[in-house]
């Protein structure tokens, strides 16, 4: 397997081919085809490279890297009997964001995940932790008393994504939605186990027909 270069390498390597291309043609000489293959080459590569940099950098604006993992989070209310308090893990998930990719363009959809990531983040409390859950979901880990405080946070929050339609580059607006699927965790109960329920409820939300939330186990 080939070794992956550094940008800085590839941009190097890039301006250097152009460079002796421009030489030549200053000259009068005949551009070397070599030097035109290398650009094409290293330009190619760099932009592969910065693809790469971009969805690294759009994963870490949710979850900055000195957050810990969810499981960290989940078992800080676990202590001791007398500190813990009802985990409610919300997995959030984008409505029809495939149709959004595929209507405007991938950098129009990567918009609106950091568009939707600011919202949230105005929402939500401060002790509630978010994290990217995947392509275009979010995990919310929140901290309820009851299924009906759960509630109340929950359309707080699918109302703010409903009522705050993100801009585009070209003066357009495009309304989003987004389904919840939410689970109380027992006392004893592990995160996966709860995850699991709050995508199965999730996915009752989206049969439901979107652009709200589902509490497992409640009607």
């Amino acid at each position: 397997m080939p070794r992956r270069r550094s940008a800085p390498h590839v941009h190097r390597e890039m301006h250097d081919s152009i460079r002796s291309i421009c030489t030549d043609i200053v000259s009068g000489r005949a551009g070397q085809a070599e030097a035109l293959l290398g650009f094409e080459q290293s330009q190619s590569e760099l932009l592969r490279v910065l693809a790469g940099f971009k969805t690294l950098i759009l994963s870490s604006a949710v979850r900055p890297p000195r957050l810990p993992p969810p499981e960290n989070d989940f078992a800080l209310c676990r202590r001791s009997p007398a500190q813990w308090q009802p985990a409610v893990p919300a997995m959030i998930d984008i409505d029809h964001f495939k149709r959004i990719n595929d209507s405007y363009g991938h950098p129009v959809g990567d918009e609106v995940l950091r568009h939707l990531a600011a919202t949230m983040r105005r929402v939500l409390r401060g002790n509630e932790p978010l994290y990217r859950f995947g392509g275009e979901e979010f995990l919310w880990l929140m901290q309820c008393r009851s299924a009906a405080e759960a509630g109340l946070s929950a359309q707080r929050l699918v109302t703010s994504i409903r009522e705050t339609p993100v801009p585009t580059a070209d003066a357009r607006t495009i309304r989003v939605t987004a389904t919840l699927g939410l689970a109380r965790a027992g006392e004893e109960e592990e995160l996966d186990d709860v995850l699991e329920r709050a995508d199965h409820a999730l996915y009752e939300g989206k049969r439901a027909g979107r652009d709200r939330y589902v509490i497992a186990g409640e009607e």
